[in-house]
């Protein structure tokens, strides 16, 4: 990514190197406020909020730092500031928000939040034994909230709430269904097992893509 972010891989070193300049800087008073708590260590303890308004600060800066920055202000020390909150507002390491940073310049905090929220259970139908809509059925007569996961799967199931274990019910014990993330129901339907073919598994753990594949043409392949 080159930008005005600049290439952030090429900060890695530096960071290792100069971890004491990842520290936030004293910023002027039109960006940062509260700072006058410190904590144990000596170093301002911020709360949510004033990080997150110092992260929008330096975010709006960096769109374009040319124009937006203050004359004394060194792009490199904003990036690496900017790194820092992000780190201490998200409990991410220093290389992995690098690296998510790089990927994703301009949504970064949109995606750092969407990792905050709890994924959603998902099961898959083992239509060997039973159907999508009759396993839905039989789950919401016991107290399962749950709908279709999305056009793309013909299996899956997206549970919002349920009053019983989904680890326990008789259907799942009755091998009906698994428990099983939606991306990883993707990699089968983008593999489309044939007839006849043999497939190397290379990531057999705990088994729901292993078992997907030798569902979709009736355990007529040999995995391997």
């Amino acid at each position: 990514m080159v930008d005005d972010f600049g290439r952030l891989s090429d900060l890695e070193e530096d960071i290792e190197t100069n971890a004491d300049s990842l520290e936030p800087v004293n910023e002027k008073e039109d960006m940062i406020t509260n700072l006058a708590s410190e904590d144990a260590f000596g170093k301002p303890a911020m709360d949510s909020s004033t990080l997150d308004q110092r992260i929008r600060n330096w975010l709006y800066i960096l769109s374009d730092f040319k124009n937006r920055a203050p004359a004394d202000l060194n792009r490199s020390l904003c990036v690496r500031t900017l790194i820092s909150d992000l780190c201490s507002r998200y409990s991410y390491n220093q290389f992995l928000m690098v690296k998510l940073l790089d990927l994703f310049p301009k949504e970064i905090v949109e995606v750092l939040e969407a990792n905050e929220v709890d994924r959603p259970v998902t099961i898959r139908t083992n239509t060997l034994k039973t159907r999508r809509r009759e396993l839905a059925q039989a789950l919401i007569n016991r107290g399962v909230n749950l709908d279709p996961l999305e056009p793309w799967s013909k299996v899956g199931l997206v549970v919002y709430s349920s009053q019983v274990p989904l680890g326990a019910t008789p259907e799942y014990l009755a091998g009906h269904y698994i428990l099983q993330g939606a991306s990883s129901m993707l990699p089968i339907i983008a593999l489309s097992p044939q007839l006849g073919e043999r497939i190397l598994d290379l990531c057999a753990a705990p088994g729901g893509k292993t078992t997907y594949i030798g569902k979709s043409k009736n355990n007529d392949l040999s995995n391997i």
